[in-house]
């Protein structure tokens, strides 16, 4: 895949899903109608669900995540008079080894500055721009990179030869999904967390009133 988004090519990507439950609906909620309006901004969010590849194209990790874009207005069924600004846009990548699971470790994405938005067709929009990376080295600013929403698929792609590769040579990729699907899963994660504590609390009891030789 090419890197040049920057140079207007078009970006074919490679979206892979980690079998994540977040309904049983067969009708996807198009992504325009996700895209939350309200005081003068545009807001989007979703989860991040992905592989990263190294240059050799083998998968190395397993990503997941989630992310938020703050717009000033709609980044789809704009034209080249009315482009979006973005505000802010960030991201939090949980990543582990593909192979056996381990070396668990955490990225950061933020303070998002666009440099061009390109319209590359009906609900497909690349914003070029830089941010800042973090990693276990700290946060790299500046780093040259794009975002693009394509229907219900949200992709960022970052410069590798400013975070040592890290990401490979393909884009982070991820869903857009509505409020409702978000609030879904948020609903599913609080009750078991819930169901977590009430069992730790319970064994917890149980060992306190164990009599004692």
């Amino acid at each position: 895949m090419s890197s040049s988004v920057l140079g207007k090519k078009t970006l074919i990507p490679l979206l892979i899903v980690t079998g994540l439950a977040i309904g049983t609906s067969a009708t996807a909620t198009p992504s325009v109608f996700a895209q939350q309006q309200q005081q003068g901004q545009s807001t989007l969010s979703g989860i991040i669900t992905s592989t990263q590849l190294n240059d050799a194209g083998v998968s190395q990790w397993l990503s997941a995540g989630s992310w938020n874009l703050v717009t000033d207005r709609p980044i789809f069924e704009g034209n080249n008079q009315t482009k979006p600004t973005v505000k802010s846009f960030d991201a939090i990548i949980d990543m582990v080894s593909i192979t056996d699971g381990t070396k668990f470790h955490t990225h950061r994405i933020s303070d998002f500055k666009q440099t061009d938005v390109l319209y590359m067709g009906n609900n497909n929009t690349v914003i070029n721009g830089t941010m800042t990376v973090t990693t276990e080295n700290g946060p790299t600013q500046h780093v040259e990179g794009f975002l693009q929403f394509q229907n219900n698929m949200m992709s960022v792609w970052v410069n590798p030869g400013k975070v040592g590769n890290h990401f490979g040579p393909t884009p982070i990729h991820g869903m857009i999904l509505s409020p409702e699907k978000l609030q879904e899963i948020q609903s599913m994660e609080a009750r078991e967390l819930q169901q977590q504590g009430g069992q730790q609390q319970q064994q917890q009891t149980s060992n306190s009133t164990m009599p004692r030789r």
